[in-house]
């Protein structure tokens, strides 16, 4: 993946083939249902309730599924995106970037949760063929999170 120029704040986005079908795959991806990992903290607000925790998981679950459709309309639209044999160009303004990022980060996240959020040294190669799927999930989000923020860096 490569930035091939900006037009403006339009930056002109060139994959290969092969990050093209991780990109697609990656956001056409259903494991269950969508998983919010996230946490209310404990400081100041005295226990979590039940009810709370409730809310802000199907808070982030909507915010993720809502990112992953707009995502996927931008990847299908013809005018965003140019499909060949070898390659893909896509043309994308910050602001989708960070849709697609988030959209990204929300398969990441359920994989994570999937696999009872593990730490990164706890990651082993697992046998299951399910945990396995979630594994690879993680990786190919993670390159894919990794070279779009450096193509925003550069």
């Amino acid at each position: 993946m490569k930035k091939l120029e900006q037009r403006g704040e339009t930056l002109v986005i060139q994959l290969s083939f092969e990050e093209w079908v991780v990109l697609s795959t990656l956001l056409r991806y259903r494991e269950g249902e969508a998983r919010a990992p996230g946490q209310l903290s404990k400081g100041g607000l005295g226990e979590t309730t039940t009810e709370a925790q409730t809310i802000l998981e199907e808070s982030l679950r909507k915010t993720w599924l809502a990112d992953e459709r707009i995502a996927r309309n931008l990847l299908s639209d013809d005018s965003r995106c140019s499909i060949r044999d070898t390659e893909a160009i896509i043309y994308l303004v910050p602001s989708e970037i960070e849709i697609l990022l988030r959209a990204i980060n929300g398969k990441r996240m359920s994989a994570w949760e999937s696999l009872g959020r593990p730490a990164s040294d706890d990651l082993a190669l697992p046998t299951d063929p399910a945990a396995l799927a979630a594994t690879r999930l993680m990786s190919a989000a993670n390159a894919m999170i990794h070279s779009l923020l450096k193509i925003v860096g550069e």
